[in-house]
């Protein structure tokens, strides 16, 4: 399903959105080659000669391609992808003499005006014959599109369908409870606390430590002061952590006591 909406793509889009995403140049090769076979096939929706084409290559590295370039079907029941069938297929059923009055009834700017209407045509020029499909595999982007232009025909009215007079979102309680992807469960603020205490107290007393030296010294870090940053957490942790012994490190460490004074200004 993706690889036909990916046939029936305009050929400039695919080359746009392929050369938008971050590849390899070898990706980036051997794509081109795998799109310009597949765009050649005689029918876009053979789905025999795409599954032919499919297993020939590398499947995982092509989906993985098309889904960087965000080349998804919609699902044929989706109730906004249902209002765009329906407003195409209102659309065929006027009388051509109309359907052009309509469709330059359109106020919009010039440019989006000819957008739509090159969109319109392209969705009414579909054959018959599983329309539905074929205009699912279109894709989302330029569904998105085609539905905006509906919408400016008073053709798109899919939320008060999908609503039926109802709250469209579902109530989902909010808690504290997660976990992480280790497994780890944590319950609230104070299990977040709880946990980075017990598994990451020395990172983040070393970069407090870091914080408040640079604060004290008026000026960045530089590598010679880790060992000051060493000493510090040494005495802090003999401490057990207390912040009083933090700053009694601080104010005797050794970039500290013999700091240079700021130059005057003369």
């Amino acid at each position: 399903m993706v690889l036909q909406s990916m046939q029936l793509m305009d050929a400039n889009e695919l080359h746009r959105r392929l050369v938008n995403i971050d590849l390899e140049p070898d990706d980036f090769r051997w794509a081109q080659q795998v799109f310009a076979r597949l765009m050649q096939l005689d029918e876009p929706n053979q789905k025999s000669q795409i599954d032919e084409t499919f297993t020939a290559v590398d499947q995982r590295r092509l989906i993985m391609i098309l889904e960087e370039m965000e080349i998804e079907p919609l699902e044929s029941e989706d109730p906004w992808f249902q209002s765009i069938h329906e407003g195409i297929n209102e659309l065929r059923s006027i009388p051509e003499a109309e359907l052009q009055d309509k469709l330059n009834s359109l106020e919009l700017p010039d440019d989006e005006k000819q957008a739509c209407l090159i969109l319109i045509r392209r969705a009414l020029n579909l054959p018959h014959v599983d329309f539905k499909t074929q205009l699912s595999e279109l894709g989302e982007e330029t569904l998105d599109q085609l539905a905006g232009c509906l919408e400016a025909l008073g053709l798109m009215d899919w939320e008060e369908k999908e609503n039926d007079g109802e709250d469209r979102f579902d109530l989902v309680e909010i808690t504290g409870n997660v976990e992480l992807s280790d497994g780890t469960r944590l319950q609230g603020p104070a299990g977040l606390r709880q946990n980075l205490l017990a598994r990451h107290l020395d990172d983040m007393s070393r970069q407090l430590i870091r914080k408040m030296l640079s604060y004290a010294l008026g000026r960045q870090l530089e590598y010679y002061d880790e060992k000051a940053v060493e000493d510090i957490m040494s005495h802090l942790k003999k401490q057990n952590y207390a912040f009083d012994a933090l700053i009694h490190g601080i104010v005797t460490s050794y970039p500290f006591q013999f700091k240079k004074p700021p130059h005057d200004s003369q």
